[in-house]
């Protein structure tokens, strides 16, 4: 007996085999493809009878993936992960006193227009970050935004200063 009719609540047959499921959920979960719509692109290039996207999320939701919004982190290389680690381990044994010496900062963008906007992906419950549920940020672009920089340190917080242009930002502390 068919596998797809065993687990049938009844109603119409679905119009995806065992197979095309199997190529849908392999798609999403492989980062090939990142959310239902193209997803159903994909197989209806392969059917002679078309879907619908709902059709695809059902079927991503009895393979229990649920959609997610795909959280943003640094677009670190491994030399980038390495030298964190180096960092990490030189100043490991470091006291209280020795920290209260460093002066942080950073710098952010603004949108004056819009927002970046949100990705969706498919995951199942539990499946850790990856290049394929994340979306990668980067610190500077183009577009009319602002660019900020501050810092902080043991004793409280500088300025929080505007960048300008090509020009980087200065601390007026």
């Amino acid at each position: 007996m068919d596998g797809d009719k065993e687990n049938s609540k009844g109603g119409h047959p679905s119009k995806l085999s065992s197979g095309d499921k199997w190529s849908i959920i392999h798609q999403i979960t492989s980062g090939r493809l990142d959310n239902a719509v193209e997803a159903t692109h994909f197989i209806n290039n392969i059917l002679p009878n078309p879907v619908t996207p709902q059709t695809v999320r059902d079927t991503l939701k009895q393979n229990d993936l649920h959609s997610v919004v795909k959280k943003k982190c640094p677009l670190l290389k491994k030399a980038h992960r390495l030298e964190h680690l180096k960092f990490a381990r030189y100043h490991e044994n470091w006291t209280v006193d020795d920290w209260k010496r460093i002066l942080w900062s950073d710098e952010t963008k603004i949108n004056r227009i819009g927002s970046d906007g949100r990705a969706y992906t498919w995951k199942k419950k539990g499946e850790p970050l990856s290049d394929r549920t994340t979306t990668p940020t980067v610190k500077h672009g183009g577009g009319n935004n602002l660019m900020v920089w501050g810092c902080m340190g043991w004793n409280g917080v500088g300025v929080l200063t505007r960048g300008s242009g090509d020009h980087g930002c200065r601390a007026i502390l």
